[in-house]
């Protein structure tokens, strides 16, 4: 299950507690039809992949995270292990897919 984030100081915690463990944040908007389409794929993948950590950030609502990541496309979701930051943009389910696949295999 994913987690909704709102906050820079909770984001902060949340990626600290990751470590080098797989986080992916789901840039959404409510208003958004390809993020309301992808949302319960995402949800989906969130419950499947347990070992990572699923966050969803409303760019309406946090601002502030949206332009740390310099996302302007939505849905976006960036993935980050470690060091390593990937940025998916788009609401590809397949390809949403095979990003969280190939970068949970890497541990």
């Amino acid at each position: 299950m994913s987690q909704c984030i709102s906050d820079m100081g909770v984001f902060d915690i949340k990626m600290a507690q990751a470590g080098e463990s797989l986080m992916v944040v789901f840039f959404y908007a409510m208003w958004s039809v390809p993020c309301n389409v992808i949302a319960p794929i995402y949800e989906r993948l969130a419950n499947h992949y347990k070992d990572g950590i699923f966050l969803r950030v409303d760019i309406d609502e946090a601002e502030v995270l949206a332009k740390r990541f310099e996302v302007s496309i939505v849905p976006s979701f960036v993935f980050i292990q470690g060091n390593k930051i990937r940025v998916l943009q788009g609401g590809i389910p397949g390809l949403l897919q095979k990003m969280i696949r190939d970068c949970a295999a890497q541990f």
